[in-house]
């Protein structure tokens, strides 16, 4: 893909992002025959306690991977236990106990955790869907305290990508935040 041809497909796929990857361009150099093109931006510096930007969007990402075979020893020792904690309704009928499945929403969640900035802790499991339409593509939708954290941040539109080989499922999640995910301390 030529870079004017990426910018023009994520351009129109992420809005604002788009005008920023154009300006990137200058910038930017292949890294190999085939390869998409590797973007060098601008070194930046700022103070993340400094509040005052208003309207700069920020990328966050979180990235996720976990063995099948762990998940699917955790739900043949605690079953329908492991399920309710981890899992809603919705995606314990579409997963239907297959492992692949479980396992790759299992990493869609923590990816998202890691990409709101908490980790693991402050955010309930459950409180991270992911969702899948007849002919789509898994999305993410945030309830609770997962979505409270991410008003707090100003994020909004969160892409996910999720696969899974015969042992490992990965997801990775990227958002567009006013803030970035650090909220600084007061």
């Amino acid at each position: 893909m030529s870079e004017t041809a990426f910018c023009q497909h994520f351009g129109a796929e992420f809005g604002d992002v788009g005008a920023r990857l154009r300006a990137l361009v200058g910038n930017s150099r292949r890294m190999g025959r085939g390869c998409a093109p590797r973007f060098v931006a601008p070194q930046l510096r700022y103070n993340v306690r400094d509040t005052s930007v208003v309207g700069a969007a920020v990328l966050i990402t979180g990235v996720d991977i976990i063995e099948i075979p762990r998940i699917g020893r955790v739900f043949d020792q605690y079953g329908d236990r492991f399920l309710r904690r981890i899992y809603t309704d919705g995606e314990i009928a579409y997963c239907r106990g297959r492992a692949p499945q479980l396992a790759s929403r299992f990493a869609a969640k923590e990816a998202t955790m890691k990409a709101l900035g908490t980790g693991v802790r402050g955010i309930r499991w459950r409180d991270i869907e992911v969702v899948r339409g007849r002919g789509q593509a898994p999305r993410i939708e945030l309830h609770g305290t997962a979505k409270a954290r991410a008003e707090l941040l100003g994020l909004s539109d969160i892409a996910l990508s999720l696969s899974h080989s015969k042992e490992f499922a990965v997801a990775s999640v990227v958002g567009e935040s006013d803030r970035g995910n650090i909220i600084p301390r007061r």
